[in-house]
């Protein structure tokens, strides 16, 4: 893959969940303005975060997993603070 992360295309190929209205919800708008601002390596370094590789693929064509983003919601009696890493 390119080692430059082009969020651009990052972003076309992210599915959103219901609750982010199609990547229109302010939320979304802040996220990827945020993440322009990040050099490359911040972004290289969310990537392996987030979905375990630091580069995208070349073109839109080389894509063959989407990028999901979704709210995860507690259930039962489980809190916000449950569901996070020891």
């Amino acid at each position: 893959g390119n080692p430059v992360i082009d969020v651009d295309l990052l972003r076309r190929h992210t599915v959103f969940g219901s609750e982010f209205k199609g990547g229109s919800h302010p939320v979304m708008r802040n996220f990827f303005k945020a993440l322009q601002s990040f050099n490359q390596e911040e972004r290289q370094s969310f990537l392996r975060f987030v979905w375990g590789r630091n580069r995208l693929p070349n073109s839109d064509s080389d894509w063959s997993q989407s990028f999901t983003i979704h709210v995860l919601r507690p259930s039962g009696n489980n809190t916000a603070d449950d569901m996070l890493p020891i």
